[in-house]
């Protein structure tokens, strides 16, 4: 079996074109697809996923890190999918962005809402989800570790292995993961817009059903081509909607107990960011804060200790530092006036 990588960003680390290569390489051979990534632009993603899907051999996808973001989305092609038991699987709405007057931004805003529900339906279908439960799992930013995958039909199998396993710790650091991709991104807004445009012209490009295997999922494209259309009806609606979704967004924000960090909670919230991201930013500034009070606290009780008098020829009582550690904070201060302290 020949096993093929896809690893990092969709798109700019991991391509469609380089996918489209091994796969001719296989020529037909099964093949295990090992999927570790953040995510990434949509277009390679959906051409990645085709690509899978019109293979003629057997594929397996293996998730060995993160599948997330696009990167939950391409697997899903595979004739079977397992995943490793310390992996993340995370589910959410499409995301980009635009610059532009209120019909820039609302277009924009349908197209992201059009591509989310092709998606969603993939995932339905995989899952046996209704349509509502799925969106509602991608409004919320879903994180699966371990078993959930199996027990929320994403998957097929887990594999064990012998990685330590920490499901909150892994939550965290995809968090992380997925917000680095996130900066990656947003660094080219032009990049993104272009991707959604690209992705919209390539599911109205694909106008009839590719020949398939019947152990293969029969494609859906056909059907999930996108057009947009904006009218007054629409554009009230959708601003209706992104109102309600921004007073829900500040309330989850203004929620966290934010004890001392009060200014970092509003400019974040200024900035988009969900609760999730403030809650992280607030434990890493409880993190800063803790090292710089541990520092304070060593500084002020190691005070340098004074030099022995050669003249006089005084000298100081020696500590072992042992001895000295196993004091009081007090002690320790007490100590160093009188004492040297010695290995």
């Amino acid at each position: 079996m020949k096993n093929i990588t896809i690893s990092g960003v969709i798109g700019w680390d991991a391509t469609a074109a380089d996918l489209r290569d091994s796969l001719k390489e296989a020529n037909g051979e099964d093949v295990e697809i090992t999927i570790s990534s953040p995510g990434g632009f949509v277009s390679d993603g959906l051409e990645m996923f085709n690509l899978i899907r019109n293979y003629a051999g057997n594929t397996t996808a293996r998730l060995t890190g993160y599948a997330m973001s696009m990167a939950s989305y391409i697997p899903l092609a595979a004739t079977r999918i397992v995943a490793e038991d310390n992996a993340v699987y995370m589910i959410h709405n499409v995301r980009g962005g635009v610059f532009g007057d209120h019909n820039d931004i609302l277009n924009y805003g349908a197209t992201t809402k059009g591509m989310s529900k092709l998606i969603a339906k993939a995932y339905a279908k995989r899952t046996g989800k209704s349509m509502a439960e799925v969106e509602r799992m991608m409004d919320v930013e879903t994180y699966l570790f371990g078993e959930e995958m199996v027990d929320h039909g994403f998957i097929d199998e887990i594999i064990t292995t012998e990685a330590e396993k920490d499901p909150e710790t892994a939550r965290a650091m995809a968090c992380v993961a997925l917000q680095n991709c996130n900066g990656r991104m947003s660094a080219d807004i032009s990049a993104v817009k272009q991707d959604l445009a690209a992705a919209s012209r390539l599911l109205t490009a694909m106008g009839t059903e590719p020949t398939k295997p019947e152990k293969k999922e029969p494609p859906m494209a056909n059907t999930e081509a996108i057009t947009i259309e904006v009218n007054a009806a629409a554009i009230e609606a959708a601003k209706q909607e992104g109102a309600a979704a921004e007073r829900q967004r500040v309330a989850e924000c203004r929620a966290i107990p934010v004890i001392g960090h009060q200014a970092l909670v509003d400019s974040m919230i200024d900035e988009g960011k969900t609760a999730s991201e403030i809650a992280l930013a607030i434990v890493s500034a409880e993190n800063s804060l803790r090292v710089a009070a541990a520092a304070a606290l060593v500084a002020e009780a190691s005070p340098v200790v004074p030099v022995v008098d050669a003249d006089s020829g005084d000298q100081q009582t020696t500590m072992k530092r042992a001895d000295f550690n196993a004091l009081t904070l007090a002690e320790q201060r007490e100590a160093l006036k009188t004492h040297k302290i010695v290995a």
